[in-house]
């Protein structure tokens, strides 16, 4: 391992226990009355499942230099926790909080949505793996298409149909499971479209948006579906959740399936 990669290793370290400590630490410290235990376990199984998209990627079909080395799988396992916790914040920043709405508010729309977020993120980061590159920092910079993505599908389905609101207000559990189908779908599109052998930053970005464009589609529909449940349709009916989250997911898998690996 190189002097840089060492460095990165260290700082990713550093990140992944700052960020994750903030964000876990409450799910340990709080007590029931503010924050259930079945609430609590569900954040854990959201971060166990990105972790194992993560590893399990790593692992199977990532760079051959990575699946074969145990060093460099420990590497980006780390850099993938420091990027699951500074998803966390960015997501806190854009408005939905780990601490605030799903521990302390005791919202679940606010944990489908968390959980779905997180999720996405594990795919998201995982995707930046797929494929031959000379250095960390292409999985950063594919990584990082993908997860400017996911973050901006959270804003483009409040800006269109209000989902924000709906999940952390008025607390809707209907919009909270779809919206977090859908940040798991955005983060499989996003993950994939990031995957493939590194030649420029340039081809990067070009095949990525190649690659990412069914995801806005699904965005706009979401927000579509947001907007027309909000003006009176039952929105809280688990029948329409579970379907439009059943066509975000069978979407995203439709589109991961039909592009196949990277050449």
């Amino acid at each position: 391992m190189s002097d840089d990669e060492t460095l990165v290793l260290v700082a990713s370290g550093v990140v992944a226990a700052i960020t994750l400590w903030r964000a876990l630490v409450p799910t340990m410290s709080l007590s029931s009355l503010h924050a259930p235990t079945a609430t609590r376990r569900w954040v854990w199984v959201a971060f166990a499942l990105a972790l194992v998209v993560v590893h399990g990627t790593l692992a199977t079909i990532s760079a051959s230099d990575v699946r074969t080395s145990v060093e460099y799988t420990f590497f980006y396992d780390v850099m993938g926790l420091a990027w699951l916790g500074t998803t966390v914040a960015l997501f806190h920043l854009l408005g939905l909080s780990l601490r605030d709405d799903v521990l302390e508010r005791r919202n679940p729309a606010a944990l489908a949505a968390f959980a779905g977020a997180t999720i996405g993120a594990g795919f998201a980061f995982a995707g930046g793996n797929v494929g031959d590159g000379p250095g960390w920092w292409c999985v950063v910079a594919a990584s990082g298409l993908a997860t400017i993505l996911l973050a901006g599908s959270w804003l483009g389905v409040h800006l269109v149909g209000g989902a924000a609101d709906a999940i952390t207000i008025d607390r809707d559990v209907g919009s909270g499971v779809r919206v977090g189908a859908l940040l798991i779908a955005v983060g499989a599109i996003g993950g994939r479209a990031a995957a493939g052998d590194w030649v420029s930053l340039s081809h990067t970005i070009e095949t990525f948006v190649v690659a990412a464009w069914p995801a806005l589609v699904l965005v706009v529909l979401a927000g579509a579906v947001e907007r027309v449940l909000a003006r009176g349709v039952p929105s809280r009916s688990s029948a329409v959740a579970i379907l439009a989250a059943s066509v975000y997911l069978a979407s995203a898998g439709v589109v991961v399936a039909a592009q196949g690996l990277p050449a």
